[in-house]
């Protein structure tokens, strides 16, 4: 049997043998302690009335007064003031109100309630610069103006604080200065209830009176409390604290209180720990099943001395970077940590289960989704990413993620190749980005142009959410060849490119884009968004070869405008700018990491981290810290989108201004669909329905309801009809090649006259085309090529069904259908056919044909 073992069953026995004899309330004399580590920064009251100052001074105050403990009586503008009351129940005093100031917020702890700013709130909680959170055994209160107060909820109070309020202090806790005499006045010592006074704060109605001091008694076992001081398991303390003074501490205690001699002793015995370990002591276990036990949940030890960052499945290392002291509490037996994913409690870390979609997985399980498969691994997932799609991104204006996952920031001001294709593609995907701010660090993207086909056809999208094709404003839905342009919702448009490409442009509450990239474009990219090469290494070469080492360098070689100017590095961090920006940042941004918040599901996908730091820059650094910020949460919430977990009712916390102010008729949804949603889908194939995209929320049309070109929602009943460019009106009677027809529920119904055949005959060589039978973007007859035609683009606004030349041939103009090169020349419309001869003005011209353009020669 070990030394400290036998220490405690030594303890017990001597303990149990000890009775109660004496109940006066003494007065003890004050003491010091020596100032080791941080105990000079740390006050604390515990027990029966017992006060140590920062400073090390001791007292005793036999009051259940309100008191305060600390203010800031250096600086006017007061923003720190901690008071405290005791209540007597059956002569054993306890803690029963804390009221504290801090950072401009009230917190007020109790036994039933926490009420921070007037409102009970649950724990943990997070206002600006202040969190409060709950252990076992403690409710711990944070300030980030350097404060630090812990209240186990019965008799002891820690009140830590930074070294920058010394001399700068009252109170009950002193005045920080570093000498033991906060009981000295002008050179003489006042009693502790005339100290005591002078910080007393009576309620509006109440006089609290001071009660008088009364006799110390001699009394309690000297023998019992020089033990359990002297006790191996408090060897490290020894050096470290007023050893007497805890005897004189444990003795009067064992007289002055009807408590059992047990519980007294265990309050007395458990401070000496704490300020042991306040004083850089290590105290070993001294508790055991009969003496102050310390019961945890689950299968948890209570430990004297252990980090307040548990071990975990999630974070089998976090006592290893905790950056907090460690103090008593619960924690794992060695070699486990805790289960935090199906809370079991302590597990040997190779036993710890993984969670994906709700759904748990045992360690050495696997799945397979969304381009990769995992394998749960000790409560962690390693996963292998499959011959997937790339994604590249550009956030908040300025955070740039490449193809092959670099991370960067870079604030331009020009327009910028985001990405495009280098193997003698003419596709390229094009940023304006400007200032928007009065810093230069204040950057917005203003618009995202698509150039194809050798700029024959540009797409640019503006923040505002106006689309123009070929520097024209146009509406959507937009299908060509090769590309289909349409709206999923009011915060989203989606641009999706047949050679691989897709163009997710996010417009609500700011701009931002994200782009899908196919496999076979691997290798084939450059720009902002790097070279997909699965090497990150690389990602920042340009033109000429050559690898930057600085994102700026980097982002300023894609410029597509040369007078735009060079943008430097070096921009701080914005939050050193304001603090109150800092402390919003802080408090929402945080709400993407909180393990039991909203996005917690996502967690073991898709890391939180980087999301969270975007989320603090962007909303400390622009003027709308709502907007950046709420922009920022979107961005984790499209990529979990993307990796197949979808948040429902998360704008009910945060962020619900922009799903509270939907346009018209519409109504917000977490996912949005433009398929089948529209009128025309009722008259019309509706292409939209074939994009895979990933779902997005925004404003739209409800279910049930359909979108007209007017962009408003409307029943089915009073929807229009589309025939090809033609809108007819709800309940309009047409004839339509010998039929008549009536526009009902958004289609045609027709009656009467000539029935069409079911395949229409067209007169040779014409041909009949379907568009019911191809792809979304395939013209019709509106894109048949003439004569007159050749060298003009076509953009289709729809494909038309009809007769039309076959592949190969080209209208002549005349219900004919011809070759290219037998085309005629026209001159004052008369046609020449290739070989005729033409005299102008004393000049003979030969029609000759090269390529698709004609020539008099």
């Amino acid at each position: 049997m070990g030394t400290i073992e036998s220490w405690i069953i030594f303890l017990t026995l001597l303990v149990g043998s000890v009775s109660q004899i004496v109940n006066i309330i003494p007065s003890l004399q004050t003491g010091s302690l020596t100032n080791t580590n941080k105990i000079g920064r740390v006050c604390t009251t515990w027990g029966r009335y017992h006060w140590k100052t920062f400073d090390g001074d001791f007292f005793q105050l036999a009051s259940s007064c309100n008191h305060v403990l600390v203010f800031d009586c250096k600086d006017s503008y007061k923003e720190l003031n901690l008071q405290m009351r005791r209540t007597v129940i059956d002569d054993i005093p306890t803690i029963s109100n804390i009221i504290m100031t801090l950072e401009g917020s009230v917190v007020e702890l109790s036994n039933s309630s926490v009420i921070v700013d007037g409102k009970t709130v649950s724990l943990p909680h997070v206002t600006f610069g202040v969190s409060v959170m709950r252990t076992d055994f403690n409710i711990i209160v944070e300030a980030k103006q350097g404060i630090t107060v812990t209240w186990n909820l019965d008799d002891s109070l820690d009140i830590e604080i930074d070294e920058k309020y010394q001399n700068k202090i009252c109170g009950l806790c002193g005045n920080f200065d570093g000498v033991p005499n906060d009981l000295m006045e002008n050179g003489a010592r006042l009693s502790v209830s005339d100290f005591a006074d002078t910080y007393k704060v009576d309620g509006p109605t109440e006089r609290c009176e001071e009660p008088a001091p009364t006799p110390v008694q001699s009394c309690g076992d000297k023998e019992l409390c020089d033990q359990i001081f002297s006790s191996p398991p408090f060897r490290s303390c020894r050096d470290l604290l007023d050893v007497e003074y805890f005897n004189k501490v444990c003795r009067n205690d064992m007289c002055d209180s009807k408590e059992t001699t047990n519980s007294t002793l265990c309050k007395t015995i458990s401070e000496y720990s704490r300020q042991c370990v306040h004083s850089g002591g290590k105290t070993e276990q001294w508790r055991d099943a009969t003496f102050c036990p310390k019961k945890c949940l689950h299968n948890m030890e209570f430990m004297e001395y252990s980090s307040p960052c548990v071990d975990s499945c999630s974070t089998p290392q976090a006592s290893q970077t905790c950056n907090r002291d460690y103090r008593d509490g619960c924690a794992c037996p060695n070699g486990t940590v805790f289960d935090d994913i199906s809370k079991t409690g302590c597990i040997a870390q190779d036993q710890c289960p993984c969670r994906y979609k709700n759904k748990l997985y045992k360690s050495g399980e696997s799945y397979s989704d969304n381009c990769r498969s995992c394998v749960c691994e000790s409560g962690q997932w390693s996963c292998t990413e499959e011959n997937c799609p790339g994604t590249c991104s550009l956030e908040g204006g300025a955070h740039i993620n490449t193809f092959d996952g670099k991370a960067y920031t870079f604030h331009g001001d020009c327009s910028y190749v985001l990405a495009k294709q280098s193997n003698g593609s003419s596709l390229a995907v094009l940023v304006d980005l400007a200032k928007c701010g009065m810093a230069d660090s204040q950057t917005c993207l203003r618009a995202v142009t698509v150039s194809l086909d050798s700029r024959s056809l540009v797409i640019k999208i503006t923040a505002s959410g106006q689309v123009y094709v070929n520097q024209i404003a146009s509406m959507l839905p937009l299908f060509t060849p090769m590309l289909s342009v349409f709206s999923p919702s009011s915060f989203y448009i989606v641009m999706d490119i047949k050679v691989g490409i897709q163009v997710m442009v996010q417009l609500s509450p700011v701009m931002q884009v994200f782009i899908s990239a196919d496999t076979s474009l691997k290798g084939t990219t450059s720009g902002l968004c790097g070279n997909f090469n699965n090497k990150m290494s690389d990602d920042f070469k340009v033109i000429s070869g050559l690898v930057e080492g600085t994102s700026s360098a980097f982002g300023n070689s894609w410029k597509t405008r040369a007078k735009c100017p060079d943008i430097i590095a070096g921009f701080g961090h914005p939050c050193r700018q304001s603090i109150n920006k800092e402390s919003y940042a802080k408090y929402w941004c945080s709400k993407l990491a909180d393990p039991q918040g909203l996005f917690a599901s996502c967690h073991s996908l898709i890391s939180p981290s980087m999301y969270k730091e975007n989320c603090i820059y962007d909303s400390c650094n622009c003027e709308n810290s709502e907007e950046s910020m709420c922009a920022a949460v979107s961005v984790y919430v499209y990529a979990c989108a993307a990796a197949g977990i979808h948040f429902r009712g998360w704008r009910n916390t945060i962020c619900g201004t922009f799903s509270e102010s939907c346009p018209g008729e519409t109504v917000y949804d977490y996912n949005m669909t433009c398929c089948q949603r529209t009128c025309r889908s009722l008259s019309q194939a509706d292409y939209s329905c074939q994009s895979s995209f990933t779902a997005v929320d925004g404003c739209g049309c409800a279910e049930g309801t359909y979108m007209t070109g007017e962009s408003q929602c409307v029943s089915r009943e009073h929807c229009p009809c589309y025939d090809k460019d033609t809108i007819i009106p709800a309940g309009q009677t047409v004839n339509k090649d010998g039929n008549t027809c009536v526009c009902r529920q958004g289609a045609l119904s027709c009656s009467g006259g000539t029935q069409l055949p079911s395949s229409p005959s067209c007169v040779a060589p014409m041909v009949y085309f379907d568009c019911s039978t191809v792809q979304p973007g395939v013209p019709g007859t509106e894109c048949q090529k003439s004569c007159s035609t050749l060298d003009m683009g076509c953009i289709s606004s729809g494909c038309t069904s009809g007769c039309m030349c076959p592949n190969g041939l080209v209208s002549d103009g005349l219900g004919g259908c011809i070759t290219e090169s037998s085309c005629p020349c026209l001159h004052n419309g008369q046609a020449y056919q290739p070989g005729q001869t033409l005299t102008v003005d004393c000049n003979t011209w030969f029609v000759h044909f090269f390529t698709h353009t004609q020539y008099f020669i």
